[in-house]
């Protein structure tokens, strides 16, 4: 919720990418589920919150970050964007996948940012035909095993690290990490 709330109030005001945002409608349609969930909280009664509103929230954002950190945070800095080699996509059980409409295909959704998700898994074909040596999409849970194995600083473009201990054992270089996921 965070990172939505990030992106609609700071990030969409300068990236080219959300020029077409009708920010009015999603600034409602943020407060019309603040208030939802508020009357929810009003409604349950303070214990009853955890359980309706505060573990659902909870989790969902656990599995949302899930997605968007094993996809950014993993992957080298580029001068240009290249989705193909700076982010990658995850691999889940397909009924996950479609319950979470293909949110797994992330760089087919940052090639075809407006083509409907249910089109993704045919991207994904073509990119493991046509680009298997650029494109990475590892399992989700191994994905997720690496992201808390390795450091989410970059020292440069390509090395993840200690910035307390740039020289030190706790690095993590972006193109082994690739193999390693492919």
């Amino acid at each position: 919720m965070f990172h939505g709330q990030v992106v609609l109030w700071i990030q969409s005001r300068y990236m080219r990418c959300f020029r077409r945002l009708n920010r009015r409608r999603a600034v409602i349609d943020s407060a019309v589920s603040a208030l939802i969930w508020l009357t929810v909280v009003v409604l349950a009664g303070p214990f009853y919150a955890i359980f309706a509103v505060v573990i659902p929230l909870v989790l969902g954002n656990f599995i949302v970050m899930s997605y968007i950190a094993t996809n950014h945070f993993m992957r080298p800095l580029t001068e240009a964007n290249d989705p193909i080699e700076n982010s990658m996509s995850v691999n889940t059980l397909p009924v996950i996948d479609r319950m979470h409409f293909n949110f797994s295909h992330h760089v087919e959704h940052h090639l075809f940012p407006n083509m409907s998700a249910k089109h993704a898994p045919r991207v994904r074909a073509w990119l493991l035909d046509h680009e298997a040596d650029r494109y990475v999409s590892p399992p989700h849970w191994l994905a997720f095993a690496y992201l808390y194995r390795t450091p989410r600083v970059y020292l440069d473009a390509t090395t993840l690290g200690d910035p307390d201990d740039p020289q030190g054992d706790y690095r993590a270089d972006t193109a082994e990490l690739a193999e390693i996921l492919r």
